[in-house]
């Protein structure tokens, strides 16, 4: 049998079967990117950090996004987190809802700013103004017990988590607010159990240089919760008790601590040389973090005041989202980046010799 390769057999192959070779090309095409995705590893819910901004907030500004990027290179978080990423809901009013549960249903997100201010509802009243006619506005739900009602069972309780969080490093301190040094062959020991499948770490070198990290990280917690207890003793910041509506329970009244305040108002408890309510702008918190257009009443009813002047960040609200998907105790990067935000804001600085 004469099988040789010729150029007219060849030339006829492809006039013939182009159409099967391509599609074959494909094919394999197609299983090695499904295999690619299939057996490579992906990134995991604790190695992204996301932070959320909602409604009734003026969209993440230049600023914020500098702020934030500059929390990740300034190693704010540990060796874990690897990625960062934003969710402007006030940026997206129109679809907000809809985004928010997209992301929290993958179990998206970590932080999420909440003014605890009132949204403003259109009443079926209209009056005539110099500039046409104009709807009467009333105050509606408050933006934080709204959020906190719908979406409590997947938020820490505040106080909660930072019991979690001592219990967490008393483990390797035995007194974390005495003992500066942690524990750290009990560090190894957990870290080598817990880590004894992750494909990062199966050389001996990779293995180390991820205990190092780990202890590392475990000081950062141990700092992170210090100065905030320092800040809130301060009246700087504040946890908040919410009294909402619970929506598991029938609508009955239902109180937690499912946020903090990051700029506690005097009539909030907060301290007038942090924050001074004579003045509309908290300075830095604005660049810093989030803010909102302030409520005020005219003669037409409620309305919100966009002038520069009138954008604040009193009562700014942080919630921490609680997902099964993030690896135990990397959820207290929260409280990393929240005490980083302190830092860059507050007039009042935590030093040392201050605990």
């Amino acid at each position: 049998m004469d099988a040789k390769i010729t150029k007219l057999r060849l030339s006829r192959m492809l006039s013939y079967d182009w159409f099967k070779i391509v599609l074959a090309a494909a094919g394999l095409i197609v299983v090695w990117l499904l295999v690619f995705t299939m057996t490579g590893t992906a990134i995991t819910p604790s190695q992204k950090f996301t932070v959320m901004n909602y409604v009734g907030n003026v969209a993440f500004s230049e600023e914020f996004n500098k702020k934030y990027n500059s929390a990740f290179f300034n190693n704010t978080f540990s060796y874990e987190v690897i990625e960062t990423s934003t969710v402007d809901l006030a940026a997206n009013e129109s679809m907000a809802f809809e985004l928010l549960l997209a992301r929290t249903t993958v179990e998206e997100g970590d932080v999420i700013f909440i003014s605890d201010e009132h949204e403003l509802v259109a009443t079926n009243n209209f009056v005539e103004t110099s500039n046409g006619t104009s709807y009467v506005y009333e105050k509606g739900d408050n933006y934080l017990d709204q959020f906190v009602s719908n979406n409590r069972g997947s938020l820490f309780d505040i106080n909660v988590y930072l019991t979690n969080l001592e219990t967490f490093l008393n483990r390797y301190y035995g007194d974390y607010k005495t003992v500066e040094e942690p524990d750290e062959q009990q560090i190894r020991l957990d870290f080598n159990f817990r880590t004894k499948k992750d494909k990062r770490f199966r050389k001996a070198t990779a293995r180390e240089l991820g205990v190092q990290g780990e202890i590392a990280r475990i000081k950062k917690y141990r700092e992170a919760l210090i100065k905030f207890n320092w800040y809130r003793a301060e009246k700087i910041v504040d946890v908040t008790e919410t009294v909402v509506e619970d929506f598991y329970a029938d609508g009955q009244e239902f109180r937690g601590t499912y946020a903090i305040n990051l700029c506690p108002s005097l009539d909030k408890g907060g301290r007038k040389d942090v924050y001074d309510a004579t003045k509309p702008a908290m300075h830095k918190l604005k660049a810093a973090v989030a803010y909102y257009p302030v409520v005020a009443d005219s003669e037409i009813g409620f309305k919100r005041e966009m002038t520069l002047d009138a954008q604040t960040a009193e009562n700014m609200n942080v919630c921490l989202f609680d997902f099964k998907g993030v690896a135990d105790t990397f959820e207290y990067e929260s409280l990393c980046y929240i005490v980083y935000m302190i830092d860059e804001y507050s007039s009042v600085k935590y030093e040392t010799n201050n605990a």
